[in-house]
């Protein structure tokens, strides 16, 4: 690939200029575009014949679509090394996502021992006498449910969505069948629409 854009040994200078400036316009390209271009330096002023027949005779569009190819392989290698970096460290990692919850879980397990942060008084006024009603601290709990099932979801433990399929794995195929109402009878409408009225109700 690399070879097919190095100077070939046939040929000129003034060719091979034209390649490298034909291939910095990118994907988008075109001989009038590097013609165009040429008019800003007189030093380089290229004819269109000329331009055409470089074009021909050093084979510009392979030349042109291996340069390309380069650009692009060499993009996403450096997007594969950069997304491989990125998720093979911190929170990317399944463990170290389970750590973290771990974590979470040890800061919180301890309130699960003491009766004070399960049962939480709360203060309320009857009459004139202060009483504390007793109110189980629910908003831990299911902190606590939430920690273990995000655990239990990064180990596996616990299956979030289960797709069904039909036969031999194939997608599951479903029908609609409309009706045409206009076939029914002066009763089966009442019907129906009694029917319909009592599942908006």
């Amino acid at each position: 690939m690399e070879n097919m854009i190095k100077r070939l040994p046939n040929e000129t200078n003034r060719a091979y200029s034209a390649l490298l400036e034909y291939l910095t316009f990118g994907p988008t390209r075109s001989l009038e575009k590097l013609r165009k271009s040429s008019y800003q330096s007189q030093e380089k002023l290229y004819a269109m014949s000329s331009v055409k027949e470089w074009s021909i005779r050093y084979n510009w569009v392979a030349r042109s679509q291996a340069f390309d190819d380069r650009i692009a392989a060499n993009a996403a290698a450096a997007y594969e090394t950069r997304r491989a970096a990125i998720m093979d460290q911190h929170l990317a990692l399944t463990h170290e996502r389970v750590e973290k919850l771990y974590k979470i879980f040890a800061k919180l397990e301890p309130y699960l021992e003491n009766e004070a942060t399960v049962w939480l008084a709360e203060p309320k006024m009857v009459g004139e006498e202060r009483v504390d009603i007793m109110r189980f601290n629910a908003p831990l709990f299911d902190q606590l449910r939430k920690v273990l099932a995000d655990i239990a979801a990064e180990v596996g433990g616990r299956v979030k969505h289960a797709e069904i399929s039909g036969k031999d794995g194939q997608a599951l195929v479903t029908q609609t069948q409309s009706v045409n109402l206009s076939l029914l009878s002066d009763e089966e409408l009442e019907t129906l629409d009694r029917l319909v009225q009592k599942a908006e109700l």
